[in-house]
């Protein structure tokens, strides 16, 4: 049998494995659905052009759609997408299709940081334009709804939901070390939750993390980040905030956070992910969907 037929809950062990790439490549596919996203759109596309009629040509269609400002803005915004790889386009001038392509589904919106990274993923794994964009709407729509529109408002909802959550689920501990901080959750997540970490997480730990998001949906991107916090948030001195230990000559908290989260999936990624899937049965969709 391929991973595309096997049940829930033997991908759930698969995943936990550890999926070979050529696994993924074909599950991911499956986990995107069959909707077009672009139906719409590329109608008014296809209506001007004569080599319309593949999910390839769509794309390209659609690029045509894109304000010559919102195209500019991707083409500025490639250098910081993994120069390993974008790196030729970026001398070319040539912005990835695939981004240009979702501003044209998205005119209200445009273009937001974070979408650079995500697209990324899918052209690193080799996906080819059509799946490539399929895979960019699926994941947004299901994991990160409004995440990047103009207003961030799906991203600030999802982070007050953040914060609900952190006192219903983390232990006392870790709450109080939450809350002695001096930086907003909403501020400390916001790159985990737009990029879905990989703006910052290696490869090989962000399509282990994408992994669990395309299975589970909404409960793994909360418990990511819940996980991250349990794991990796610093301590911080009875009697002391943040403030007050930054002044006595210790790195602010914040900082010392993201470093020992990129060092924690670079040097024990089976300790997050093992923490991310206890945390998932604890944040069932109907809580999320309360909390929203």
């Amino acid at each position: 049998r391929s991973a595309a037929d096997l049940p829930v809950e033997e991908l759930r062990s698969l995943v936990e494995a550890g999926m070979p790439l050529k696994h993924r490549v074909g599950l991911w596919t499956r986990w995107f659905g069959s909707v077009t996203p672009w139906a719409p759109a590329a109608a008014e596309a296809a209506d001007d052009s004569p080599t319309s009629g593949s999910d390839v040509d769509v794309v390209g269609e659609l690029a045509r759609l894109v304000p010559s400002d919102v195209e500019r803005q991707i083409d500025l915004d490639v250098p910081r997408t993994w120069p390993r790889f974008f790196g030729e386009r970026e001398q070319d001038g040539v912005s990835p299709p695939r981004l240009v392509a979702h501003a044209a589904l998205n005119p209200a919106d445009g273009y937001c940081q974070g979408l650079n990274n995500i697209a990324a993923v899918f052209i690193l794994l080799g996906f080819d334009d059509a799946t490539a964009l399929k895979g960019l709407c699926s994941l947004l729509q299901t994991c990160c709804p409004g995440y990047h529109d103009r207003g961030l408002r799906g991203l600030l909802r999802d982070t007050a939901v953040l914060s609900a959550l952190t006192q219903q689920v983390l232990p006392p501990e870790v709450v109080e070390r939450v809350e002695k901080l001096d930086v907003p959750l909403n501020v400390l997540a916001a790159g985990h939750f737009l990029s879905l970490s990989s703006g910052s997480w290696p490869l090989t730990a962000t399509v282990r993390l994408w992994d669990l998001l395309l299975l589970e949906g909404p409960p793994a991107v909360f418990a990511s980040f819940l996980a991250l916090l349990q794991l990796y948030l610093p301590s911080v001195e009875a009697g002391m905030d943040a403030q007050s230990a930054v002044a006595d000559g210790h790195k602010e908290p914040a900082i010392s956070f993201r470093e020992a989260v990129e060092r924690g999936v670079k040097e024990d990624l089976q300790l997050v992910l093992s923490q991310i899937r206890a945390l998932i049965p604890k944040i069932p969709m109907g809580l999320i969907d309360q909390l929203r």
